[in-house]
């Protein structure tokens, strides 16, 4: 409705103790279709505004907005008559005939009539109209306590939204409350908490993916992160977030949020800056984070005639939490080795065996950037490479990393996700026997093997393992060039392949997925493989109770948050 729209004088008799109708032309000049809602409008607030009984009440309210042909009792006389009748003796009424129904009201309400229409005509319209007339149903997260700190991607909620989200827009969730159900039994209420007692969290828009890899631009999904209360208080956030209250349902264990539109505007956290002219860099505010070398990097100090001298598409260096450098880059022990990277020593393409870990006959090159996106709760890098043998490509690779922001004293998290599809003939790949890395990789830069310390879900190793299958490892220790310890857990999504896969774990700082192991996988044409990980970078030795709770929020992340349209 046109808030600048004034009311039209109205009009108005009583004669024989009958209250007459009169058009809704009369009252607010309205469109058709939006006459039905503006009636039931208008006969709720006035019932509100009266006292304990309302005196409009029957189920010709109900009426849907929708339906144009349905009235109620404020519509024209001349297109539905009322008629008088008496439900009991002694008690005059009218009679509203209304899609079949019948509603009945006392005769003698004339008086109540008029004060309700005085009452209706002090309401502004937008107050009017938001009393009876709420915005979409509330969406609402459930996330389980186990899931806390939550970092995750979500894909829309199937409610509908005031408007559909898209990569430039902004959402928030706040934490809420239930409320007692009053009168209406189809409507709850929710109040929202204070700002007091927890802060919004701001929810970032972020690119959806098809099966193999490729952005899809229309099916955004939703970044989330919400810190637990524990960990906001170890990483000395707002003040807010101190407090004692918490928006959970202690019977079930959630803690519930609704999703609506920010009040203010969020600001953003990262920077992707060009380092080189081959390499881009991730900064959140003054702090590196990584960079991703996409083009040809060489190393002069590997000799001219080594085919290991120039690799690319990889990730180095990924710096922690305090900038120091976790990761290495042309190890002298393993030229091969190179900072986050992803090969495999086996593949077998047209009955030719290939070795893409050391990169003798086939190779990665970059193709195009398929996303670089920053906002209030992570920084988004979609990438597409190839594998060559020769002039021809082989493999399509797409890669994908979302890295949340820092928990300042805690942790950063990155998620990643390798999608792999042959082009046109089957690839078949495989691990190094016995060992069976090949995959996914870590190579660190502990400045000593008495300095480091890996921690799997049985407990520390003080031994390398081989052919382990792990749902998790982490590597901690003392890096070439820091004054402190530190280090990273890979973490293997739920839903990866083969959950979960066989590891190689060395002292001297590789740490191997693989996948598919010792055992071949053949890779078919049109039928991409996904393969997702998390690396949980924190400062000093972690404890073993403090990884499992981390990943099993990964895990629950993944698998027990969800949309909700109730509580």
């Amino acid at each position: 409705m046109d808030k600048n729209r004034r009311p039209q004088k109205l009009k108005w008799a009583q004669v024989s103790c009958q209250l007459r109708s009169y058009r809704s032309e009369e009252i607010y000049p309205t469109p058709p279709r939006q006459r039905p809602a503006l009636a039931n409008t208008i006969l709720a607030a006035g019932a509100q505004r009266l006292a304990q009984q309302p005196i409009f009440s029957s189920p010709c309210l109900c009426c849907p907005a929708g339906e144009g042909r349905k009235i109620s009792p404020l519509y024209s006389a001349e297109r539905f008559p009322y008629q008088r009748y008496s439900p009991r003796p002694g008690q005059p009424a009218l009679r509203a005939d209304c899609g079949g129904r019948t509603a009945s009201y006392p005769a003698d309400v004339g008086w109540l009539a008029a004060l309700v229409v005085v009452l209706v005509l002090s309401l502004p319209v937008p107050q009017l109209f938001a009393e009876q007339n709420p915005a979409q149903s509330p969406v609402l997260l459930q996330v389980p306590l186990k899931a806390l700190p939550l970092e995750t991607i979500l894909p829309l909620p199937k409610g509908s939204l005031a408007e559909k989200p898209t990569l430039d827009s902004a959402w928030e969730l706040i934490p809420i409350k239930r409320l007692p159900i009053e009168q209406s039994q189809s409507l709850q209420t929710f109040r929202r908490a204070s700002q007091e007692d927890h802060a919004p969290t701001f929810v970032q828009c972020v690119a959806g993916l098809h099966a193999d890899g490729q952005p899809d631009q229309n099916r955004p999904q939703l970044a989330v992160q919400i810190v637990s209360a524990a960990d906001s208080a170890s990483s000395q956030t707002s003040k807010s977030s101190k407090t004692s209250f918490s928006p959970r349902d202690t019977s079930s264990g959630l803690r519930v949020y609704q999703l609506q539109k920010p009040q203010r505007a969020p600001s953003v956290a990262f920077e992707w800056k060009q380092s080189s002219a081959v390499s881009l860099g991730l900064w959140e505010g003054q702090t590196p984070v990584l960079v991703y070398n996409y083009g040809p990097i060489t190393n002069p100090s590997v000799p001219a005639t080594d085919h290991r001298r120039t690799r690319a598409c990889y990730v180095h260096p990924v710096y922690g939490l305090g900038g120091e450098v976790l990761t290495e880059d042309f190890p002298k022990d393993h030229y091969h080795h190179h900072g986050l990277f992803w090969a495999w020593p086996h593949i077998v393409i047209e009955g030719k065996e290939h070795d893409l870990w050391a990169g003798a006959t086939i190779r990665q090159e970059f193709v195009r950037w398929l996303a670089r996106q920053t906002g209030p709760v992570c920084a988004v890098l979609g990438v597409e490479n190839g594998w060559y043998v020769g002039a021809k490509k082989v493999m399509v690779e797409r890669i994908w990393f979302w890295v949340y922001r820092t928990v300042p004293g805690h942790h950063r998290s990155i998620d990643i996700a390798l999608f792999l599809e042959p082009t046109d003939q089957p690839v078949t790949l495989w691990g190094a026997p016995e060992k069976s890395y090949g995959g996914l990789t870590v190579r660190f830069a502990p400045s000593s093997r008495s300095e480091t310390e890996i921690t799997v879900p049985s407990g520390r190793t003080t031994e390398d393992l081989l052919n382990t299958p792990l749902k998790w490892a982490d590597f901690t220790s003392k890096m070439v060039g820091s004054q402190f310890r530190s280090g990273a857990a890979i973490m293997i999504h739920p839903r990866h392949p083969d959950y979960p896969p066989t590891w190689l774990t060395r002292h001297y700082g590789a740490m191997c997925v693989g996948w598919p192991g010792v055992r071949p996988k053949t890779l078919q044409p049109h039928q991409p493989l996904r393969l997702q990980y998390r690396l949980w970078i924190h400062p000093g030795p972690v404890c073993l109770e403090s990884l499992t709770a981390a990943y099993e929020a990964f895990c629950a992340g993944v698998e027990e948050v969800q949309w909700a349209e109730s509580y």
